[in-house]
């Protein structure tokens, strides 16, 4: 029933623009729209009704419902609604991921997370979703029509959430972003330097300091 409690959240609540949980961002999607390029940034979306399409250069990721697509850096992509109507609408969730929430749970719970035996995934992964994983975000999501329990709770959901992730198969990938020294970091750090300095020349050697 998570899901479906999860579809009927945001399908009322989508018109907000607070929810009053800070990091957390749901949309509905009501028509297919045509292939948009952007920066995706460190995110983590499920996708509950409808479909999406992603391209990252020569990659192209389909996220169905029962799904989430993880982006551990800014990456240029471009991506479209492939299936939305209005008797059918796109439904998504989507939580921010901080590079500070993510190395405190590192820091606490290391010795509980699977070793990494190999290079972590590309920046961008798309997984099924856990029944625990829905059942985190449905309760997350209720908060919007709880304020009063959202400052409290709020954040626990988030934790919760985020281990789900870091112990399952995105997690080698999400793991970068809370460790300062880890090659993803230095990515974003050079892409959000490109992007600040759009005009501007650029030095090969303050990319490699990881400007920003």
């Amino acid at each position: 029933m998570s899901i479906e409690e999860i579809r009927r959240l945001i399908t009322a609540h989508a018109h907000k623009e607070n929810l009053g949980l800070p990091g957390v961002r749901i949309n509905r999607i009501t028509d297919p729209t045509k292939p948009t390029p952007s920066i995706a940034e460190p995110i983590l979306a499920f996708s509950m009704q409808g479909a999406k399409r992603i391209a990252l250069a020569d990659r192209v990721y389909d996220q169905v419902p029962g799904t989430f697509m993880t982006v551990a850096v800014d990456l240029p992509i471009t991506g479209d609604y492939v299936r939305a109507s209005r008797a059918e609408p796109y439904l998504g969730f989507a939580l921010e991921l901080r590079s500070s929430s993510i190395a405190e749970l590192l820091v606490e719970a290391a010795s509980g997370l699977p070793g990494i035996l190999k290079p972590p995934p590309p920046g961008i992964s798309i997984n099924p979703a856990t029944s625990e994983m829905l059942d985190a975000v449905a309760r997350l999501l209720a908060l919007i029509e709880r304020p009063v329990d959202a400052p409290v709770l709020a954040p626990l959901l988030e934790r919760e959430i985020l281990w789900r992730v870091l112990s399952g198969p995105a997690g080698p990938t999400v793991r970068q972003i809370g460790l300062r020294d880890s090659s993803l970091t230095y990515i974003g750090r050079a892409i959000r330097h490109l992007r600040s300095n759009a005009f501007e020349p650029i030095q090969v050697e303050e990319l490699a300091r990881g400007s920003s």
